[in-house]
Order: C-alpha cells, then sequence, then structure tokens
C-alpha cells in the first residue's frame, strides 16, 4: 500500500527540494505553486469497536507519503467527539453549517438599526447594551474575551522576524498565504527634507501670490485657493525643521499633509521593541488607539502625542500633493524606491489595526455578556419579532437607537439553531478557541471517511471539504472484505476523492491563466533527463481536463463575504508549462468569470470528477423557483462544432435529464420558439441536479405567436388577391361586367393594407416587458413583419383594377392589357 500512494503523490529529488528547504527555514516565502496541501482525514464509523481504529490511521499515516516533496501532508485522525454522530448521520446531505452546528454564534437580528455596521464580535460590542445567552454559553464567551487578545497577539509575534535591522518579514500575510516582506530606509527623513528644501522658496513665492488674488476671487475658487494655500504652507513648513534630531517634530509636520506615508522605521520602532521583549499585550495595545473612523494611531516614540498612520498607499510614483506651481518631486527623490513598499507597509498597518480593534472590541464584549438561566428555548421566544416590527422599522427610519427590554436583538446560541431563526438572523463567528468551525477553515481539505462495518464487505464512503469555499465534493465510495484491506481500500477512496486547485491569475471572455496549487512539486525527470509531469499524481491537472471556477471574497476582519461556486461555467485546461497553466472558458453568462484577484478577493478554480451518470438540468423563472419553464426545447452543441442537436423538452417541471456522453463537457441551448433564450455549458454527471434562473420568455413567444399569424395571414390574402385580380381581368376582357364588379367588391373587402398595419401598430403597444433587451426583440420582429406587409400589401392592385373596370365601362382598352404589351415589345 505504501508503495502504491507513495508512486502516486511523491516526486523524485531534484533541485525544487532545496528550494522548499530554504521556505521551510523561513529563508523565502513559499509560493503557491510551491506550497503543499494541508490535508486533515476524518476517519467515523457505525461501530468503533468493530475495527481497530487506531491501527488504522497509523496505516493511513504511513501509507500517505509525508516530505517536502509531496503534494500534499495529510494528517489522519478521529474527528472532535461531538460531531462523530453527525457526520456519520448526515453524511449525504453534510454541509459546513452541520460540521460547525454546536459552535455558539452571535445572532442579530438584519433588521436591526445597526445590522450592517456590526460586522464582528469588535463591533458588536459598541452597538448592542445587552447580549444575553444561556449559562454555558456566557461562560465560554468570557473566558474566550480574555484569552483571545492574548492569543492574537501571541500569534502575531510569533508570524514577525527581524531578518536585518532594515527587513521585517510577516509570515503567511499575503492574501494567497505567501510571507509580507518590508524594507525600509533609515534615511528617508534626511532625503526626503533635502527634497523639500529645494522647493521651499517656490512654495511660499507661489502661497504669496495665491494670497494676493483672494480678495477678488468667487467663493468657489477662494475655497479652492485656501486648500492649496493650507497644503502648501504645510510642505513648506517642514523644511522649516532645520534639525533632523528632532525626527518627532518632522514626522508630526509630515502627517498634518494627509499626503505621505509615514516612514516605515517610524512604525515598526515600538514593533522590534515589543519582539525583543516579548512585551504583554496589555502594555502593547497602551501605544495605539482607533479613531471614530477606524483609522490606527501610534504614539509617537517618547512623547504623549498619538499619530495617525495612513490608511491607504500611493498609486502613482509620485507624491499626490496639490502644488501650486505644478512641482511633482519624483520617488527617487524622497527615497520611495518602490511602489510594493507602501503596499507592505499597509499590510503591517491594517493587521496592526485588526488586531487591536478586535483585542479591544473582546474586552468590551466581555463587559456586554448577561446569562439568561432560562435557557437557549426562552431566548427563542423572544427572538420573534411580530409587531414589534412597526418599532425597528420607524427607528430606521429616525435613525435612532432602539431601546426596548421587551425585545431581544441579539444572542449567543449555537449555530445549528441560530440559521433556524425566524425572522432570519446574521451569523457573527466569533471563532473561539475549541470550536469545530477552526478545526475545519485552517487546512485546506478535510476528508470525511465513513466506514460501515455492518456491511460485508465493509463498505467505505469519503467525501472532499475544500475548507476555504466550504464546498463538499462528491461522494466516493469503496469496500473491504477485513480490517487487513482496510487501510488500502481507504487510501484510494480518498486520492480518488482528491479535487486539485489552481489559482487564476488573469481571466478573460474565452480564456484564462493561473498557477497550480503544488504543480512544482509535481515534475519528474523522464528517461531522457526531462522535466515533466506526474500525470498519476492525483493534484496534477492535464490537458483535457476540465475546472469549475470559484470565487472566495474575504471583509476586513478576515471572515468570508462572498462564497460563490460559479454555475454553468467551466474551464477547459489547455496548456500547461509547469506549474503555469492556459485555459479556455466557457461560460452562460457574458462577464460571469472576468476579473482579477486582489488582496481580499481570490479566484479559483476546482478539478470536477464526474462520478454520476446523468445530471438533472431544472430551468424556472428568473427569481420564481416555484414557475417552471415547461415545454422548452433544448439542443446540444458540441464545442468544435456548429451543428445544435435536439436532446428534448422540459416536463412538467421544468426538467430534463442529461446523459453522459464521450463528451464530457455540452453545450446546451434553450430555445422558447425561434429564440435562443440561455447558454448552459453542463458536464454531466458532475452532480444531480443543475437549477437554471432564467428570464422568461412568454412575452417574446406570444409576440412571436401573434407575428406568425399575421405572417400567415399575409401569404393567404396574396394568394386571394391574385386569384381575384386573375377572375377580374377575364371577366373584363369577356365584357361581363356585372361578374367583374361582384368580384372587384369582394376584392375591396378583404383586409386592407391600413387595416393590418392598424392593428400590429395597437399590439405593439400592449406586447411589452419589463426587459428592455426583450422589448427591442419583440420591436425588430414587428418592423420584419411590417416590411414584409408593404412588400405584398398595397393598395396599387387594387387602383389597377379599378382603372381597368372604368376603362371597360367607357369602351376602352384596359390601361394594365395596355402597360404590358408595351412592356414586352
Amino acid at each position: 500500500m505504501r508503495s502504491f500512494v507513495n508512486g502516486i503523490v511523491r516526486i523524485s529529488c531534484l533541485p525544487w527540494l532545496a528550494l522548499l528547504a530554504c521556505a521551510a527555514r523561513g529563508d523565502n516565502p513559499l509560493p503557491w505553486d510551491f506550497k503543499p496541501y494541508n490535508v486533515v482525514v476524518w476517519i467515523v464509523a457505525d461501530d468503533r469497536t468493530a475495527i481497530d481504529i487506531p491501527d488504522l490511521i497509523h496505516s493511513l499515516d504511513e501509507s500517505f507519503y509525508k516530505s517536502p516533496g509531496a503534494a500534499w501532508s495529510p494528517v489522519v485522525e478521529e474527528p472532535p467527539a461531538e460531531i462523530r454522530s453527525i457526520l456519520y448521520r448526515n453524511y449525504e446531505t453534510l454541509e459546513y453549517d452541520d460540521i460547525a452546528a454546536r459552535d455558539y454564534v452571535l445572532a442579530m437580528k438584519r433588521n436591526h438599526l445597526f445590522s450592517s455596521s456590526v460586522r464582528s464580535i469588535a463591533t458588536a460590542a459598541d452597538k448592542l447594551e445587552s447580549i444575553p445567552g444561556d449559562p454555558v454559553a456566557i461562560e465560554t464567551m468570557s473566558r474566550a474575551s480574555a484569552e483571545i487578545p492574548k492569543a492574537n497577539w501571541n500569534r502575531f509575534l510569533d508570524s514577525l522576524t527581524f531578518k536585518t535591522p532594515e527587513r521585517l518579514v510577516i509570515a503567511g500575510a499575503a492574501q494567497d498565504g505567501s510571507d509580507v516582506e518590508i524594507y525600509f530606509d533609515q534615511t528617508f527623513i534626511a532625503r526626503l527634507k533635502n527634497a523639500l528644501d529645494e522647493g521651499a522658496p517656490r512654495l511660499r513665492s507661489a502661497v504669496e501670490k495665491y494670497k494676493e488674488s483672494l480678495p477678488t476671487a468667487s467663493p468657489t475658487e477662494a475655497q479652492r485657493i485656501n486648500k492649496i494655500i493650507a497644503e502648501s504652507e504645510a510642505w513648506a513648513a517642514i523644511s522649516d525643521t532645520t534639525t533632523l534630531t528632532e525626527d518627532q517634530q518632522l514626522i508630526l509636520k509630515l502627517s498634518e499633509t494627509q499626503e505621505l506615508t509615514i516612514p516605515t522605521d517610524i512604525i515598526l520602532q515600538p514593533i522590534r521593541a515589543a519582539l525583543e521583549q516579548r512585551q504583554p499585550w496589555a502594555e502593547f495595545v497602551q501605544q495605539w488607539k482607533i479613531d471614530e473612523d477606524d483609522n490606527l494611531h501610534m504614539r509617537l516614540p517618547g512623547t504623549q502625542t498619538f499619530l495617525p498612520l495612513p490608511n491607504r498607499v500611493f498609486k502613482d510614483f509620485y507624491l499626490k500633493t496639490a502644488r501650486p506651481d505644478g512641482i511633482k518631486t519624483p520617488d527617487g527623490a524622497v527615497g520611495i524606491d518602490k511602489q510594493d513598499e507602501f503596499i507592505n507597509q499597509q499590510v503591517l498597518i491594517d493587521q496592526l489595526r485588526e488586531m487591536i480593534v478586535e483585542g479591544n472590541g473582546w474586552t468590551k464584549f466581555g463587559t456586554r455578556l448577561s446569562a439568561q438561566p432560562e435557557g437557549v428555548l426562552y431566548l427563542e421566544s423572544q427572538w420573534s419579532v411580530g409587531e414589534e416590527e412597526e418599532v425597528y422599522e420607524a427607528a430606521r427610519k429616525a435613525k435612532k437607537k432602539i431601546v426596548n427590554d421587551d425585545l431581544m436583538d441579539a444572542m449567543i446560541l449555537p449555530r445549528g439553531i441560530a440559521l433556524n431563526l425566524q425572522p432570519q438572523a446574521k451569523i457573527i463567528d466569533p471563532k473561539i478557541p475549541g470550536a469545530v468551525a477552526p478545526k475545519i477553515e485552517n487546512p485546506d481539505k478535510v476528508f470525511i471517511v465513513r466506514i460501515e462495518t455492518a456491511a460485508s464487505p465493509m463498505s467505505i464512503s469519503v467525501r472532499e471539504l475544500d475548507c476555504p469555499m466550504r464546498f463538499m465534493g462528491p461522494i466516493v465510495t469503496a469496500s473491504a472484505i477485513d480490517q487487513r484491506t482496510l487501510a488500502d481500500a481507504v487510501a484510494r477512496a480518498t486520492l480518488k476523492s482528491f479535487a486539485p486547485i489552481v489559482r487564476l491569475d488573469n481571466v478573460g471572455k474565452k480564456n484564462a491563466s493561473g498557477r497550480v496549487r503544488a504543480g512544482g512539486l509535481l515534475m519528474i525527470e523522464n528517461a531522457e533527463g526531462e522535466l515533466v509531469l506526474d500525470e498519476s499524481s492525483p493534484a496534477a491537472i492535464k490537458p483535457g481536463d476540465l475546472l469549475q471556477p470559484m470565487i472566495r471574497r474575504i471583509d476586513r476582519f478576515g471572515n468570508p463575504s462572498l462564497l460563490e461556486i460559479v454555475d454553468f461555467a467551466y474551464l477547459k485546461a489547455a496548456e500547461l508549462d509547469k506549474a503555469k497553466i492556459e485555459l479556455d472558458a466557457y461560460a452562460g453568462r457574458v462577464g460571469t468569470l472576468q476579473g482579477r484577484s486582489d488582496r481580499r478577493t481570490m479566484r479559483t478554480a476546482m478539478k470536477i470528477r464526474p462520478f454520476l451518470d446523468e445530471t438533472i438540468v431544472r430551468l424556472h423563472a428568473q427569481g420564481e423557483p416555484d414557475v417552471p419553464l415547461i415545454g422548452y426545447d433544448i439542443f446540444s452543441k458540441e464545442l468544435d462544432s456548429r451543428e445544435m442537436e435536439l436532446v428534448g423538452r422540459t416536463d412538467w417541471d421544468g426538467r430534463i435529464w442529461i446523459k453522459k456522453t464521450d463528451q464530457p463537457l455540452m453545450l446546451l441551448y434553450v430555445k422558447n420558439g425561434r429564440s435562443v433564450l440561455a447558454k448552459l455549458p453542463v458536464v454531466p454527471g458532475q452532480s444531480e441536479m443543475e437549477v437554471a434562473d432564467i428570464r422568461g420568455d412568454d412575452t417574446r413567444l406570444r409576440a412571436e405567436a401573434y407575428l406568425k399569424g399575421v405572417e400567415n395571414q399575409i401569404v393567404d390574402l396574396v394568394a386571394i388577391r391574385t386569384l381575384l385580380a386573375a377572375r377580374i381581368r377575364i371577366k373584363l376582357e369577356k365584357g361581363d361586367l356585372e361578374s367583374a364588379r361582384e368580384l372587384f367588391r369582394a376584392l375591396k373587402e378583404q383586409p386592407s393594407y391600413t387595416l393590418i398595419a392598424d392593428d400590429m401598430d395597437f399590439q405593439s403597444t400592449v406586447i411589452q416587458t419589463e426587459s428592455k433587451s426583450q422589448n427591442a426583440a419583440i420591436r425588430r420582429m414587428f418592423g420584419r413583419t411590417r416590411e414584409l406587409l408593404k412588400e405584398h400589401i398595397s393598395d396599387a392592385l387594387i387602383n389597377s383594377l379599378q382603372r381597368d373596370l372604368i376603362a371597360v365601362e367607357k369602351g376602352e382598352p384596359m390601361p394594365s392589357k395596355a402597360n404590358a404589351e408595351a412592356e414586352a415589345n
């Protein structure tokens, strides 16, 4: 068994190992494509006494190859005792919220006046006067309010390393989990002052000119001039500091400009001291404060003055200051060597701000807790608002704080109960020590292995939980005869359920590019000594593989604010160059995948494993899941073909079954009448059901049916008019005027151009929808039919026959016949 797994997940001893060893020592940040997956494997069984679980864990622990060259580093263990029964019992329908159902969370009313501004425990303490919970919950939260700030502070200190006096490394601070390095220049102040000294005379001269123009300036112009004068005087005042030993005074003047970030070495002084002395949290936090706008202020060393730290970074390579004479100071003149310096400085400031805000918030949160001995049932009964809803709405409109002792605004409850509150609650996860949620958020993947010992042979099921996306994968099954073959069966099923991840660096309309997670660890030497992809690894992605795009966005506190599996959108691996991958994009909606990742938004894609034989696609009206789209035609098209093939029609519930074929990715087109309503890329077998929310097309179809009737009427009318015209002329040639007059009256009784056109004008105003695009399509359809009407139905035929009839009555030849003979000659 060990050789089997080793052959799949290991790589040869290549030069990559030297790089990984350096990264492990902290010499270099570990990049995405050389970062192994952090994996946890949980084992649950129906009867723990029927198998030797410790022996199974030991066998798997030895089997899964662990080394710097492995694509993953799994830890095999039993899950926490409090969730074992949930994992086993709810296995088929298991979701993230089921696993973390016992964790205590803060549930807050969504219609509360301050609901939108409360995003963490830190802000909840400022907006809520009292936070009730049952005694056990309150005791747990009280301990957390004292322990979490200290734990966060110690964790922050552990993440810091001063490689040199001018270089600070913050471990794992980047969005992708890599390290952040901050360089700083201790001669920053000197070079800045020298640059400003050169421009100071010109600044003062320009200020005097602006002051002279103030009396004659308009109010708007005067406001602009005063702003320029104030900024220019602030910059000029900096050069008045003649001795660089007065750094504190100079820094204060720098901050007055509101334009220049504070030199990094000034910010690092208290951090370096805290790290060297292992300063307690209670002492360190006294050196900082947060203002009303949530900006961080640092006490200037040796003073009682608090200095505001910048809340933004430079967006270009020039100082952004309003110079009246148009002076632009190049970054090199003031020691700004690169933009990354300011970006990384902002990472440090953001980490400090969030840690201090959260720490102070937890301390204050502890004072707001109030135990309710009546228990959870009492708390739930106090949640229902009833008529008190009007009190909330009135307070919201008046923008006043609500004080109502009979109404609970928020409470501490287990997550499973909080998710089922009515009205729906806003859930704030405090991530307290000992909770289950952190255990499934820290790894990259958790594999849940369920073993049914009562079956013969033993039945094994494995599901993957992608932790960053909180996404449960499909169930992979296996079987084992006895304990001796159990470890091998579990290992095979676990490897089969593994879904590799790609970080998407750039996504366009038709293609994308990115890097494969741990892709650099999957290269092996072939017989010719060349580096090639180890395609046998479960972490490998090969050309032709399909991936599902995903979007993860976090807020400033690190909590997920968006976890989206992009539906009806797929990526197909096209080219692979080591860890770099190029992909073709197929999306049902234009613009679904475009965009780039930033510090808080990360776009990834997961390899698809279609284990089922078919997938049900259900269509319903947009925003109305209970309104199925019945009888819509579904066509399929292969990726490299232009021909469509009818698959079938949706049934009474808007469903259609799509079977797996040789082509893993199918492009489905939804048609209603002549119009294509949607393009739905689908991978049959990926899931049991895919649901498409499609804008209804009944109005356009109604217009199409009406115009089809008009077109049929035009065709019939052309035939009748042609036949009657021919018979009228025959009667006229024979001199049968009475019969010709009767036929002419019958012709005039047929619908005319004016009658049909007026009816179309009326129907075009009646057949309308809320969709601008559908209205435009309907107008185009009416326009085409009007052109058809003008071409084939006109009064010219009737006028010509009337002239012929009058001529024959006078004994003259028919004008139409004379014209025809003239044209023939």
